[in-house]
């Protein structure tokens, strides 16, 4: 009976207990805008910080719902093949943390976000056009 409280603990942990960790780890996850960058800060105990330029962002793809809530993905996210499985999310929150590329999840008013970054885009590569005129 002792040999088989782990896997019950384990088992009930990827039914329902991992929706639990995500939720609790959504609400120490903070998404910022600056005029130079989009940053996405997680807090203790699995601390993280990713960053990228606006004016170097490859793609943004997006996600977003009837209600408004909304994923934004500021980049390519690879899609390894580790142990016969493929995906593009390489922990099982949901939350899109260790592929290095910044991904606001789950944010509310999700195409105000896109619209704020979007113009912030326009105005750098605005400014990069009129500063490459400026030295040639």
């Amino acid at each position: 009976m002792l040999w088989g409280i782990p896997f019950v603990v384990a088992g009930q942990y990827f039914i329902w207990g991992r929706f639990f960790y995500a939720a609790w780890r959504k609400k120490r996850i903070f998404y910022v805008i600056t005029n130079l960058r989009v940053i996405v800060i997680a807090l203790p105990p699995r601390s993280k910080t990713i960053a990228a330029y606006i004016d170097t962002l490859p793609v943004i793809d997006k996600e977003i719902r009837n209600d408004g809530i909304g994923t934004l993905k500021f980049g390519h996210i690879s899609r390894p093949m580790t142990a016969g499985r493929t995906g593009n999310n390489h922990d099982m929150s949901g939350l899109f943390l260790n592929p290095g590329v910044p991904v606001f999840v789950d944010v509310d008013g999700a195409a105000s976000a896109l619209s704020i970054v979007t113009n912030a885009r326009e105005r750098a590569l605005e400014g990069a056009q009129r500063k490459g005129q400026l030295f040639s």
